[in-house]
């Protein structure tokens, strides 16, 4: 009777182990499948003033649309969810995720490539602020 209770104690702290190890390799690991993604050429070929308007017309599925003239660009990903807050994708430049969704201080010829994750898979890393979406930008070095 003993053998087996340290057998089955054995197998439950392996097990927690392996699963463990497994945990810390998915959050140190990025497996990033972007639905779209935008070049510096393809940001280049055009005059942009905002780098949200190189997302319009470039990415299937996302709609962009300025309220009134100068107004910062509104991005639905994943269409609009939420009648009383935000829809709002996440913007994470360099890695570091942008809390008040204010792009005006990137010069469109500064970035790298834009990324956009639209499915649920590819933004579960970034949790409940993912939920609408989430547009990576990554800047030039």
């Amino acid at each position: 009777m003993k053998f087996k209770l340290s057998l089955y104690l054995l197998f439950i702290i392996c097990s927690f182990g392996i699963a463990q190890d497994t945990l810390v390799n998915m959050l140190t690991t990025r497996h990033i499948y972007p639905t779209a993604t935008i070049s510096d050429k393809d940001i280049q070929l055009l005059a942009y003033k905002n780098i949200l308007q190189a997302i319009q017309g470039m990415v299937p599925g996302v709609n962009v649309r300025e309220t009134h003239l100068g107004a910062v660009p509104v991005v639905n990903i994943r269409g609009i969810a939420s009648v009383f807050g935000s829809n709002q994708p996440l913007y994470v430049v360099d890695g570091m995720p942008l809390y008040d969704n204010n792009l005006d201080f990137i010069n469109p010829h500064d970035v790298e490539k834009i990324e956009v994750l639209k499915d649920p898979s590819s933004c579960a890393m970034y949790g409940a602020r993912g939920g609408n979406g989430v547009v990576i930008i990554t800047m030039k070095k």
